[in-house]
């Protein structure tokens, strides 16, 4: 049984970021009596963020949350001014992380996508030596 209620709030720490730009974050109390950690999915958020959130949405194994504060920003996160249309076009999930950092969370998206596809340990070493090239931000 889910144990999360909608609008219940959290101290979680985001660990990484789905393919759309959400944070994920895996919650488990240590007073709950299930079994297995909910993850949490928390748009505008940055791995090793600390926050508070506020349960938007609850399913089986996943729910949706929105910030309610930001307790520790992830040295990830851009001290770019942001874009006066950031998040309402929906074109920049990722606009709220700095530009080096973002070419480390896509490559490993890469890898995740392609680690299946790659039957050698040495050709996912292979993949592990790629460089990306910084480009035009």
């Amino acid at each position: 049984m889910h144990y999360m209620k909608k609008g219940e709030q959290y101290t979680v720490t985001i660990t990484k970021l789905s393919p759309n730009g959400d944070g994920i974050a895996e919650y488990s109390p240590e007073d709950s009596t299930n079994e297995g950690s909910i993850k949490l999915f928390i748009p505008y958020t940055a791995p090793h963020d600390v926050l508070i959130a506020e349960i938007t949405e609850v399913n089986a194994k996943i729910s949706k949350a929105k910030i309610i504060s930001l307790l520790e920003e992830s040295p990830m996160r851009s001290t770019h001014k942001l874009c006066e249309y950031y998040g309402h076009c929906g074109g920049c999930q990722l606009g709220h992380i700095a530009p080096h950092a973002q070419l480390v969370i896509k490559k490993e998206w890469i890898r995740r996508l392609f680690s299946d596809l790659l039957p050698s340990n040495n050709e996912k070493k292979h993949f592990d030596s790629i460089t990306i090239i910084d480009g035009p931000v």
